[in-house]
């Protein structure tokens, strides 16, 4: 057989009513995909005229084959049911009246060898919510670079790199196997507004490709430096330079809400303690109680019984020392008390709110910082919050005094 080039190849495609083939743009990880779904597909099609033309069911299994035949048995079974007086027949046939009566009002309103219509289960949705990409986003990324491991490529320097238009292409001919570009898709994204949450909509195939491009094709800078600085620091750690120090400095914060009634009104009343100290053992946890009562007595000296509301955290307030501090509560604090734990994972109360507020306004205000005025120190992070973060009551816990 003679040499065969690609327009002769296309013009043949193009009989069969499909598309030309595009090598344009193709890394070398995805044509060998591509070739297989062409060649499929080319099957398929000449199977189908083939089939057409010859009137003949070339995909027909023998599964389906037998199906049919048991279709035609079924209708033939019921107009039997049509012959002689019902009640003999359903003896003879060993079915109910009722099956008989039924057979009898199809054959008036359908004719013989009638069967009745399929029961209507729930219509699909004509929006697709599960596409499958069997590809990790690390291959996706091996299309738009020309190396993973080169900091030119993944940081966009590079002029010889894929642009995305190789990725489109491969998604589209990798998605157009089961969706048409049109079709409806549903997704789930992560949106940032004032917090992250994740989002579900809809979306056409084609605006999906067009998007996974765009996020792969930013992700790429954010990946390698991730990375590199993981490396980096690892190895930094294992083979530290000579008179250098990795500073294992921090601090810790425990959040404490307070609710206060007065008068029959309920007060509010919101409280962190920062401290340098990083165990936040029971000896840290009976300190805290300290500074609190201290406040509550000089603001609020009318209160005299305290209710405790914390999680199970074994290393703070679930342990003995934590129920020896229980018990001597009144002798040590002058008020009685009462302590209750939340159900695992079930706690989430004013606490988990001060904590994530204080958390997230330090960490915006600390990379606005220049250099020179860096936070270092636990006792920086409480002068910081002190004057930047507003109806919360904030305390310092030296670790000596623990």
């Amino acid at each position: 057989m003679g040499n065969v080039s690609l327009s002769q190849t296309n013009a043949a495609l193009n009989d069969l009513g499909l598309t030309p083939i595009k090598l344009h743009n193709l890394s070398s990880h995805s044509k060998e995909s591509y070739y297989k779904r062409k060649i499929e597909k080319v099957t398929k099609e000449v199977k189908k005229k083939i089939s057409k033309a010859l009137d003949y069911d070339i995909e027909m299994s023998e599964d389906e084959k037998e199906d049919k035949r048991n279709f035609i048995k079924k209708a033939e079974d019921f107009d039997k049911l049509n012959l002689g007086a019902r009640k003999k027949v359903a003896t003879e046939f060993q079915v109910t009246k009722y099956m008989v009566q039924q057979a009898r009002k199809l054959k008036r309103e359908k004719g013989i060898l009638a069967i009745p219509d399929p029961k209507k289960g729930n219509t699909l949705s004509e929006t697709h919510n599960a596409v499958r990409i069997d590809e990790s986003y690390k291959d996706l990324i091996k299309m738009l670079v020309c190396n993973v491991e080169n900091g030119e490529c993944m940081l966009s320097h590079c002029d010889n790199c894929p642009s995305d238009d190789a990725l489109i292409e491969y998604l589209t001919a990798k998605l157009s196997e089961d969706y048409n570009l049109e079709e409806e898709i549903i997704i789930s994204q992560w949106f940032n507004t004032d917090r992250t949450e994740m989002v579900k909509q809809s979306i056409s195939t084609e605006g999906f490709i067009s998007l996974l491009s765009k996020s792969v094709e930013n992700l790429i800078p954010h990946s390698y430096i991730t990375k590199s600085q993981s490396k980096i620091f690892k190895k930094l750690k294992e083979d530290p330079p000579l008179n250098t120090a990795i500073n294992k400095g921090g601090c810790t914060i425990l959040p404490v809400g307070l609710y206060l009634k007065k008068d029959d009104k309920v007060l509010t009343s919101n409280h962190c303690f920062i401290s340098d100290d990083l165990q936040h053992d029971t000896c840290f946890v009976n300190y805290v109680k300290k500074r609190n009562f201290k406040w509550l007595k000089e603001n609020h000296p009318e209160i005299n019984q305290v209710h405790y509301f914390t999680d199970g955290c074994a290393g703070q307030y679930k342990n003995r020392n934590s129920f020896k501090n229980l018990t001597n509560h009144h002798k040590d604090f002058g008020m009685k008390a009462e302590h209750s734990f939340f159900a695992t994972s079930h706690g989430k109360s004013i606490c988990d709110g001060l904590g994530g507020t204080v958390k997230r306004i330090f960490r915006k205000g600390s990379l606005q910082l220049s250099d020179e005025n860096q936070i270092k120190t636990a006792t920086q992070v409480y002068d910081f919050c002190k004057v930047n973060i507003e109806k919360i009551n904030f305390h310092f816990i030296d670790k000596k005094k623990c």
